[in-house]
């Protein structure tokens, strides 16, 4: 599936449609450097999403991975006009 790279901050410019069609998604942890992966694509760091991400209304395959955790999988729909907040707790891998 495609993602709208609208950023929450991005430039007016893109338009209204595309934001009454879109859903935004916040992502909390408190492992700041995770990262989260839409569909098996990287999109940025837990702490790089305290604004959001704008998305097509539709569903996803949300994943949140760190080398010294263990990675957390969501399936989830969003609507269009929808804000979203995936609270992820991560378990500490022993070594």
């Amino acid at each position: 599936m495609a993602l709208a790279l609208a950023w929450g901050c991005g430039p007016a410019t893109r338009g209204s449609a595309a934001k009454k069609d879109s859903a935004v998604l916040v992502v909390k942890c408190e492992v700041a450097d995770a990262e989260v992966w839409i569909n098996s694509r990287y999109s940025r760091t837990t702490a790089e999403f305290t604004r959001g991400i704008r998305l097509k209304a539709g569903s996803y395959r949300i994943e949140v991975r760190h080398r010294e955790y263990h990675s957390r999988y969501y399936e989830l729909t969003v609507k269009a006009k929808e804000r979203r907040t995936l609270d992820v707790d991560l378990a500490r891998r022993f070594q």
